[in-house]
């Protein structure tokens, strides 16, 4: 009888030239889909090289699940990102599995003790990054108070790691496409408060991600987009008619033509 060959790790499975071109897509696809891409306090995603770092988002949208990919080929380079991804949808998209999501059986204590062992051996290295949504679920932005599954306080109360919460919404502005904009909060260093109880970390990280999720949605209801970075200007335009009719009267009257709501004079 032959012995079973044993599970490859994310770090083994993870492939250099699948990241760099989904990574190119994922661009891409943000900026079909966007009017913009921006992004609040980028230097908080700036993690010291010797530091292991976890970056932890609210949970509202479907794009929330490609937002490593994002962020690691246009904001946060130089580190492999990885995300736990629910196992059974993660058999069904086995290409995912080379660009940094591996499998965690949903609400099990095995899925939650494969997914700690596995998080711990990525927080063991430098050049990776873990990326959770520990709400454990889709909700609304709005919704307070936010409440976490405990997996991503038992790593901080273990590993001494950079953890950044992020905030992630997607409103609509004047563009007939809606806005993509992040806030990085402030990082925390998990070794300055090793021995806080898991309960007490659990809701420290959550008031932190809510102050950092209720600072984006003040800036998203100012609609200034020089208050933010910029990493992609994306699609804009009202629709082809009124478009066309502002490509015809900026030749008419010799002006620079622009999709963009914002820049049309009337």
């Amino acid at each position: 009888m032959t012995r079973s060959a044993k599970p490859k790790s994310p770090t083994e499975l993870f492939s250099d030239r699948f990241f760099r071109g989904f990574s190119r897509y994922v661009r891409f696809f943000y900026g079909r889909n966007f009017s913009g891409v921006r992004v609040l306090n980028p230097e908080n995603a700036e993690i010291p090289p010797d530091r292991a770092a976890i970056f932890f988002c609210n949970h509202s949208a479907w794009w929330d699940g490609i937002v490593m990919h994002l962020m690691s080929s246009t904001l946060i380079e130089g580190r492999k990102p990885f995300a736990p991804m629910d196992e059974v949808a993660l058999e069904h998209y086995g290409i995912l599995k080379r660009v940094g999501m591996f499998g965690v059986e949903q609400d099990t204590p095995r899925g939650a003790a494969h997914f700690l062992k596995i998080s711990r051996g990525l927080l063991q290295r430098t050049d990776t990054v873990l990326w959770m949504t520990p709400q454990g679920g889709f909700f609304d932005p709005r919704v307070r108070p936010i409440s976490f599954k405990p997996g991503l306080a038992h790593l901080a109360r273990d590993r001494n790691a950079i953890l950044v919460p992020v905030a992630m919404e997607y409103p609509f502005w004047e563009e007939r496409r809606p806005e993509a904009l992040f806030n990085f909060g402030n990082p925390i260093d998990s070794a300055a408060s090793k021995q806080r109880p898991v309960d007490a970390w659990n809701t420290m990280l959550e008031n932190r991600l809510s102050k950092t999720m209720d600072d984006l949605a003040s800036a998203a209801i100012d609609r200034k987009p020089e208050a933010f970075k910029t990493l992609i200007a994306g699609s804009a335009g009202i629709n082809p008619f009124y478009d066309a009719w502002q490509f015809v009267k900026a030749i008419a009257t010799g002006k620079k033509f622009s999709r963009r709501h914002r820049d049309v004079s009337t």
